[in-house]
Formats: structure tokens, sequence, C-alpha cells
């Protein structure tokens, strides 16, 4: 499964609305540790995908199926790099 197909299906819906049909790498490699709630640093060059990658990973968390959460994500920390 690609890791847009983890995320909730609002988050899909919108991320096919603006065009986003295929993950990149960072964004494969990113959202699965993102909705598992472990801590994660992005780092890759701009324009790779980072800020969707942390956007629609923890948005799909916070509007996904709440008897997932767990208290190891509400602790994660997401660090997003330029």
């Amino acid at each position: 499964m690609s890791a847009f197909g983890l995320l909730s299906q609002e988050v899909r819906e919108i991320a096919s609305d603006l065009g986003l049909r295929q993950e990149t790498l960072i964004q494969s490699e990113a959202i699965p540790p993102i909705l598992r709630g472990e801590n994660v640093l992005l780092i890759s060059p701009t324009g790779s995908g980072k800020t969707e990658a942390d956007t629609a990973g923890s948005s799909s968390y916070e509007n996904g199926d709440r008897r997932q959460r767990t208290e190891k994500w509400d602790k994660a920390s997401l660090h997003n790099t330029a």
C-alpha cells in the first residue's frame, strides 16, 4: 500500500483535489512513522514534499480513527527542515 493509502479518506480526497496523486520519496518514508506517532525529522531538498508529508500525516491522524490514537503520538515530535 502506498503512503497516501494510509491517510484518512478526507485527507486523501483533499490531496487528490490538490493534484497530489503519487507520493514523493520523502512522503513515502515519512507518512507511515508520523501515523504511528513516532518522532520524525524531515530533511530533504526544497520542493520534495516535506510540508505535504507532515501536514497530510498529522491531519490524517487528527481526522482519522480516534480509537487508533496512542499516548505516544500525543508526545511525538515532528521537525521539518527547509
